[in-house]
């Protein structure tokens, strides 16, 4: 992808595109980067073929807790939700993120946990064993503030991202703006 390349916003799921634009996001906001533009280190916790969770937690050392902002669920099997993800111990945001999960890719026991909205959906993927992979569409950087009130400002990054299982099915599209990180790391 060139940097100067956009992503056409009618490439994004018509439902997470309705979704978001009741959300925090403003998609004119978003400045497309090829994945080599994105300065470090939010190139390693964006720019890669990874679940997200584990990488987070990694970077942070701490466990991330969430918190569902809103959900939804169409009458075609897709479950939407607005989360923040926090750490643990300090409670400090991490990312905002924006996913679209198509439940009908689950067991009714998977997606009643999903639904429950206690975890972050990277660690039922983890705990139910299932491998997937992360086929990132595009890496942005957004000329706004993080759309979490009460962190100061700075400049944020995301990505637009698939997951997706080993029979090559999709689990899940995702926007994810990481929040500015402190200067501790």
């Amino acid at each position: 992808m060139s940097a100067a390349c956009q992503i056409d916003h009618a490439e994004i799921p018509a439902t997470l595109r309705d979704f978001m634009g009741g959300g925090r996001i403003d998609l004119d906001r978003l400045h497309w980067l090829e994945g080599g533009w994105v300065p470090q280190p939010y190139r390693d916790l964006l720019v890669h073929q990874r679940e997200m969770t584990p990488t987070l937690e990694a970077f942070h050392r701490d466990t991330l807790r969430l918190d569902v902002l809103r959900a939804v669920e169409t009458g075609t099997g897709e479950y939407l939700r607005e989360v923040l993800l926090f750490t643990a111990r300090l409670g400090r945001p991490v990312v905002y993120g924006v996913i679209e999960i198509y439940l009908g890719r689950f067991t009714a026991t998977e997606a009643d946990v999903i639904r429950g909205g206690q975890e972050p959906f990277g660690r039922i993927l983890i705990r139910g064993g299932r491998y997937t992979i992360s086929r990132p569409i595009g890496f942005f950087r957004y000329d706004a503030a993080f759309p979490y009130a009460g962190l100061p400002s700075g400049v944020c990054y995301g990505r637009y991202n698939q997951l997706w299982d080993e029979g090559e099915a999709p689990l899940a599209t995702i926007f994810e703006i990481m929040a500015p990180l402190p200067d501790d790391g």
